[in-house]
């Protein structure tokens, strides 16, 4: 029961940092639409790469979001302080902006199903929140509203999916 309580709360903290991410951050609205794809380069004490590519102030896709060095520098801070139970990875793939827990230890089969259902309950009881999540992604991202989606997935230490709740703005 921990370890679930634990869970709901990784979730919890994620939606909160993304939600100050996205409605506190500086938008760079170019009024004219005249403004140049522009790659960053971004430097960290582990490594350097290449900030995705941004027109008119909004990334080109969810995945360029995702890979966005905001949000992989909350990614390490989470993986930091919940290393113990899961591998958390944030990714986009289409129109999906991707929270993906992988349990570090696997769960029994004759326990997965109440585990799904009580993941299920709780997310269901945040609905409202991943919709802001989806609208929020939708204005930093070069996509319509209706068509984000925000991605909770669960995956068992052996790769097996647990459950997966999709979220659209609304």
């Amino acid at each position: 029961m921990k370890k679930i309580f634990k869970s709901f709360t990784i979730i919890a903290i994620l939606i909160l940092t993304v939600i100050s991410m996205t409605s506190c951050g500086g938008f760079d609205f170019n009024l004219l639409g005249d403004e140049p794809a522009v790659t960053e380069t971004v430097s960290t004490p582990d490594s350097t790469y290449a900030q995705p590519e941004k027109v008119n102030g909004k990334y080109i896709s969810v995945e360029d979001y995702a890979n966005s060095h905001e949000i992989q520098e909350q990614l390490q801070t989470y993986q930091l302080t919940f290393s113990d139970d899961f591998l958390i990875k944030i990714y986009g793939d289409g129109n999906k902006f991707i929270y993906e827990f992988k349990y570090l230890e696997k769960i029994p089969s004759s326990d997965i199903e109440t585990r799904k259902q009580e993941i299920e309950k709780s997310l269901g009881e945040q609905k409202d929140t991943y919709s802001d999540i989806a609208e929020d992604i939708s204005k930093k991202v070069n996509i319509d509203k209706e068509d984000v989606i925000v991605a909770i997935r669960y995956i068992n230490a052996d790769e097996s999916l647990i459950t997966e709740v999709d979220f659209k703005a609304e």
